[in-house]
């Protein structure tokens, strides 16, 4: 093994490395439009939000809250034991965090509309002053094509 200073340069060579492979809109398919251009799918983003809502919050609610019924019923049993207020603890802290995660999701799921509806909004503007600004122009004949 060397010294500190050659791990420590070693170290950061191989951070450089990975800083220099990941770049934004480096894969075509990662949001990556022609060019390198970002593409900005309203769409999409309000199909993910309605995805969180509809598929991936409930399967999380029910698997999280899936145990509740069975460790409340060990307590129960174990009723007496010392044993019995830590599983009834263990319980609340898990239950609380499934309820969390709920509030996440959705704020996810929120947030993802809000950035649909901005991105929409731009669209139907770029659009409107695209048709505004060409308004009364009358294409002209290209010389050579007519």
């Amino acid at each position: 093994m060397g010294s500190f200073r050659e791990e420590w340069a070693a170290m950061q060579a191989a951070a450089r490395e990975d800083v220099a492979r990941t770049r934004l809109n480096a894969n075509e398919g990662g949001g990556a439009g022609p060019n390198g251009t970002l593409v900005a799918d309203w769409q999409a983003k309000r199909a993910a939000a309605g995805y969180l809502t509809e598929e991936v919050r409930p399967r999380a609610l029910r698997a999280g809250l899936g145990p509740k019924d069975e460790v409340s019923r060990v307590a129960t049993r174990l009723s007496g034991f010392e044993t019995a207020e830590g599983a009834r603890t263990v319980l609340e802290r898990w239950v609380d965090k499934v309820r969390a995660l709920d509030v996440q999701l959705e704020a996810e799921a929120g947030l993802l509309r809000g950035v649909a509806s901005g991105f929409q909004g731009v669209e139907a503007e770029a659009g409107y002053r695209m048709r505004q600004a060409t308004e009364g122009i009358a294409p002209t004949p290209l010389i050579g094509f007519e």
